[in-house]
């Protein structure tokens, strides 16, 4: 099960429209589920965000119907806008920040974040 996405109702307040559903509404809210979905799983194989893709879209059949779009349209544009979502891993997702490269260096500018979080019992009074 996933966890409610605590970025989505800021984002929704964010995006202001007229009508209740327009085509960037929708690849904009499909798009964030996979991302969250893979997100949750740390699954970021072709495979699965494909997988994810298809679930998502068939889950929002009533948003698509609204948009007049077929489901391999639909398919078509997330899988286009989700490209980005291959690199993201690679990228943005890793066991310390980008650019730290050993977290008990003392010229880390986060060491102390990290020395705080991984020996809490230095800093106990």
């Amino acid at each position: 099960m996933l966890l409610p996405c605590q970025r989505k109702p800021l984002l929704s307040n964010l995006v202001c429209s007229n009508s209740n559903t327009t085509p960037a509404l929708v690849w904009g809210n499909t798009l964030h589920e996979v991302m969250q979905a893979c997100l949750c799983e740390n699954r970021w194989e072709t495979s699965r965000v494909d997988d994810k893709i298809k679930q998502v879209i068939l889950k929002g059949l009533n948003k698509r119907i609204n948009i007049d779009v077929t489901i391999k349209q639909a398919k078509c544009e997330v899988t286009t806008r989700a490209k980005g979502l291959l690199a993201f891993p690679e990228k943005c997702i890793s066991e310390w920040p980008k650019g730290v490269e050993n977290a008990d260096d003392a010229s880390s500018p986060i060491a102390d974040i990290y020395d705080f979080k991984l020996r809490p019992s230095l800093h106990q009074d």
